[in-house]
């Protein structure tokens, strides 16, 4: 198990700029990004809830998306204060942590893996249109 923890990001001003390539969208502008931290815990094993949010499952086409294309195989236990769709970039803690489940399997090196986790994590909130700039 390993635990990773990503502050909240509240857009203030935004532009969106879409691509055909997924990389290439995201937005261009200016938000905050504050506290509660977004805790998340990696597990190895695979249990019957993906995604667990403060206890409750939670289904998410991110979730799909990771296994399909990145073949995504460990479970996420997320603790936050602020829920899910209130504007606060919580999917896209969660976009990062699936994300950084995968690049556990590709690199040793921290640094490595933030950065795969960052492009996963973009490409997942680029795709399911849930944000264009919040894992940045």
């Amino acid at each position: 198990m390993e635990e990773i923890k990503l502050p909240v990001h509240i857009s203030g001003l935004w532009k969106p700029v879409y691509a055909k390539n997924p990389l290439e969208t995201g937005s261009l502008g200016i938000g905050l990004v504050l506290r509660p931290l977004t805790r998340i815990l990696i597990r190895d094993a695979r249990e019957n809830c993906d995604v667990m949010i403060n206890d409750t499952c939670v289904k998410m086409a991110h979730v799909e998306t990771a296994k399909r294309i990145y073949g995504f195989s460990s479970s996420l236990r997320i603790y936050q204060k602020i829920p899910l769709g209130a504007g606060a970039g919580v999917s896209a803690n969660i976009s990062i942590g699936l994300g950084y489940s995968v690049a556990r399997v590709f690199f040793e090196d921290p640094v490595k893996r933030i950065i795969l986790a960052g492009l996963i994590g973009h490409e997942l909130e680029v795709l399911h249109r849930t944000g264009l700039g919040d894992v940045i």
